[in-house]
């Protein structure tokens, strides 16, 4: 099997693993560990358990579907380095995780190397399929409004050169040829939550302004029914989903709707293996963005 061969069935099964859950009710951008709390340390994400560092783009959403109640996850050899092994009934259950490899080529290019990245993946598995290991007592917190409020406040007066945020009328838009945001009055919406996901979504769209990352240049005027609509609904939702977990916010009132929002999108994702590990970079690049004014 070839290194393109094996790059396409990666796509296929990061794409078919999002799909199953899209279609059992699952929204891979809703992080299940809000309010996880470890040890006094909160995770509102999943993360390696050696480096605590949280999972990102496609990794993020494999690792949210995975339905374990603990955010850690190790692989095979960091497991066995800690002391621990994979309860028997966990063989074969592992969760794949993506990453970029480089090969470099000789070219004409006047550094005389061309550097060409591939698709690779590994496994690894979760602290509930593991024994031997301490992992901690995982207990649930939820944040209160105001905590939330001023989490999410956060959020939007730290995004530098941000498009100006009008409020009034029914409805919620991001336009690019003004660069400005439209949302309807906070009071309109029945909880605050929804209010600043509705808001995220809309942020996460501006970024993609040509003042900023660029990711719309070029899609301007695009159908709803187009290729490239769909791909930026996407960046929208799941950037939306990312922030709102680093806020604290977690409704399954939401997930719901953003699930069956996203579910005429299906037969995309479908067509398109590649759609989901582009949004979710693309979303995971504007996410950096809104919180320190850069998309590397």
């Amino acid at each position: 099997m070839t290194k393109n061969r094996k790059r396409v069935d990666i796509q296929e099964m990061v794409t078919g693993r999002v799909i199953e859950a899209l279609k059992k009710g699952k929204n891979p951008w809703v992080c299940p560990w809000v309010g996880c709390v470890v040890d006094g340390v909160a995770y509102n994400h999943g993360c390696n358990f050696t480096t605590k560092k949280a999972y990102r783009g496609a990794n993020r959403l494999l690792t949210n579907i995975s339905g374990f109640d603990s955010p850690f996850f190790l692989s095979f050899k960091q497991m066995v380095g800690l002391g621990g092994k994979l309860r028997p009934e966990m063989k074969g259950k592992s969760t794949p995780i993506v990453y970029w490899n480089w090969i470099e080529k000789e070219d004409e290019s006047p550094k005389g190397i061309k550097k060409i990245p591939f698709l690779r993946y590994s496994s690894v598995w979760n602290a509930d399929q593991i024994e031997g290991v301490d992992f901690g007592v995982v207990e649930r917190v939820e944040a209160g409004e105001e905590k939330i409020i001023s989490r999410c406040e956060e959020v939007v007066k730290g995004y530098e050169n941000a498009p100006p945020i009008t409020h009034g009328g029914n409805a919620c838009f991001y336009t690019p040829s003004v660069d400005k945001i439209k949302m309807v009055a906070k009071s309109s919406f029945k909880r605050v939550e929804s209010y600043y996901c509705t808001l995220f979504h809309e942020l996460i769209h501006s970024t993609g302004h040509k003042s900023r990352t660029g990711r719309l240049v070029g899609q301007e005027g695009a159908s709803f029914a187009s290729a490239s609509y769909s791909k930026e609904e996407l960046v929208a939702e799941m950037g939306a989903g990312f922030l709102a977990a680093e806020c604290g916010i977690y409704s399954r009132e939401l997930s719901k709707n953003s699930v069956a929002y996203l579910r005429g999108w299906l037969s995309r994702l479908g067509e398109d293996k590649k759609l989901i590990l582009q949004a979710s970079s693309a979303a995971n690049k504007a996410v950096d963005y809104i919180k320190g004014g850069s998309s590397e």
